[in-house]
Order: C-alpha cells, then structure tokens, then sequence
C-alpha cells in the first residue's frame, strides 16, 4: 500500500477492509447469479494512487494527470472491457438506476 499522503492517520480503519467489501459486494453478485470478483493488486494500485491525488488537490474527481480511468487502468496493464468507478461512498443512492 502507498504512502498516506494526507493530513489524519488511518489508526481507525479496519485492516481487513477491503477483504470485508469484496466479500459484501459477491455476496451481492452470487445473490443475483452473477460470478464473484476477485481482487486485482494493478488495479488496486492503480486506485491508490487516484485517491493520493485526490487527498493532494482535496477534491473528488474522475480524471487526473494519468488520465481517464480507462487510461489509469490500461497503463496499469489490465485489460478491460468495462469499468465504473464511485469517487464518493456517501453520495451513493442520489441517482436512479446506480445498481443497475
């Protein structure tokens, strides 16, 4: 995992969070006969220095100076069909068809 590169610590984030997301989300994709994801550490890297970036300019957005995110994704050597990102948990559920 990178550096943090804000101003607060993480001493109150669970380690294992995002083995607890993966397996809420498949539980999910199992329940509407969908197959489960499996992690992918280029494309958690790739994430990681997203949210850096964010935590330097302190504003959520989708691109950066590396790009879109299908430029983020292709430079970090995944190849993709689809891709979707959510730069904000808590706006989640504000628009129609989100879990579609």
């Amino acid at each position: 995992m990178s550096a943090n590169t804000t101003d607060h610590d993480n001493r109150g984030v669970d380690p294992n969070w995002r083995q607890k997301m993966l397996l809420l989300v498949n539980q999910q994709r199992i329940e509407s006969g969908l197959h489960p994801l499996k992690v992918d550490e280029r494309l958690n890297s790739a994430a990681q220095d997203h949210s850096n970036y964010h935590a330097q300019i302190n504003i959520l957005t989708h691109g950066d100076a590396a790009g879109t995110l299908g430029t983020r994704v292709s430079s970090s050597g995944v190849v993709w069909m689809r891709l979707g990102e959510n730069a904000a948990l808590q706006l989640r559920g504000l628009w129609p068809g989100q879990r579609r």
